[in-house]
């Protein structure tokens, strides 16, 4: 059943790009990452009952921010990047607004969680992808089954020229962003 909807999808996107130039076709995707690594290995004797890790921050090791990018098909990432930093309170708070790198290329956005919410991905649609699409008169935008894009409100719908096609559940490798983070 993947496998079916998988091969569908690509068949599917097959048929469009022709119909493209490579500067048209948009590729999102958002990665977490996390402030610290910790292994999931440990070296210890035959037969202990308990092994002790330690890391600076319990926090740290979880979800701590998640960036949004967006890239086209002949490999341009479009800019600014969207970035949303785990605070435990949000919007973003005075200390970290007076004292982050400021980037031209990036847009700085706090949550309490890191990860990105419906309003969240809104405001990216708004304020960076759209800012982005200025030369752009119609464009197929490739992205995942996200919840934050799946909930009912037809968050692309109203960009003018702009086509979604969801990649399948279930078949994430197949997002272009995923194979080349995968070729590297």
């Amino acid at each position: 059943m993947i496998r079916t909807s998988a091969d569908q999808f690509v068949a599917d996107i097959r048929k469009r790009l022709p119909h493209y130039e490579a500067s048209e076709v948009i590729n999102t995707d958002q990665s977490g990452i996390q402030f610290e690594l910790q292994s999931t290995r440990t070296l210890s004797h035959k037969g202990e009952k308990v092994t002790v890790g330690s890391v600076r921050s319990i926090n740290a090791t979880t979800h701590s921010y998640t960036v949004q990018l967006a890239i086209t098909l002949d490999g341009h990432l479009l800019s600014p990047l969207y970035f949303s930093l785990k605070e435990p309170k949000e919007p973003m708070n005075e200390n970290i607004r007076l004292h982050h790198f400021k980037a031209s290329n990036a847009v700085i956005i706090c949550s309490s969680s890191g990860k990105l919410t419906t309003s969240m991905v809104e405001y990216w649609r708004d304020h960076v992808l759209l800012s982005s699409l200025e030369k752009h008169q119609k464009f197929p935008l490739i992205s995942d089954c996200w919840g934050e894009q799946n909930d009912g409100k037809g968050l692309y719908d109203h960009i003018p020229g702009c086509t979604r096609l969801e990649i399948p559940k279930k078949t994430t490798d197949l997002s272009p962003i995923i194979r080349s983070r995968a070729a590297r």
